[in-house]
């Protein structure tokens, strides 16, 4: 579903505009915090966070088909630069090295595949892709009888 859908439903995302237009024309934390029924602390933490994305997606448009930890995951092993250009994301090698990367496992492959797909990229089958890479070379070679 990727970041396009990262608000659970409208209600939070009539929220996080709201208090982005509020912060906009000036108001201070403590107003937007009692228009929106939170606290000040979770006020400013929506807040950045929406700043950081968009920020983000202003950048690196592939991000809006991605989940965050999607995101976050592609940024810390390969580089910002494999969120500028995501043709190359749907590689072995860099599908590989993300697969190694601690806390990742099919449901962050799905995702970036089902992003690609969704952004207009090559895609990949994740199952495909998965089992290719943790089938053992040995199990390869195997003769169907024993």
């Amino acid at each position: 579903m990727g970041q396009l859908g990262r608000y659970t439903d409208s209600k939070s995302r009539q929220r996080i505009d709201l208090i982005f237009e509020m912060r906009r024309k000036g108001h201070v934390w403590a107003e937007i915090g009692e228009a929106c029924q939170m606290g000040i602390a979770n006020v400013q933490q929506a807040y950045y966070r929406e700043c950081r994305f968009r920020k983000t997606a202003f950048e690196y448009p592939f991000v809006e088909y991605i989940g965050t930890h999607t995101c976050n995951v592609i940024r810390k092993c390969l580089g910002e630069q494999a969120l500028a250009d995501p043709r190359k994301l749907s590689g072995q090698e860099n599908i590989k090295a993300i697969l190694c990367w601690p806390g990742v496992g099919t449901k962050t492959i799905r995702d970036l595949s089902e992003g690609l797909q969704e952004a207009g990229y090559e895609s990949f089958d994740p199952d495909e892709v998965y089992n290719r890479i943790f089938q053992s070379r040995s199990r390869r070679r195997r003769s169907p009888s024993g």
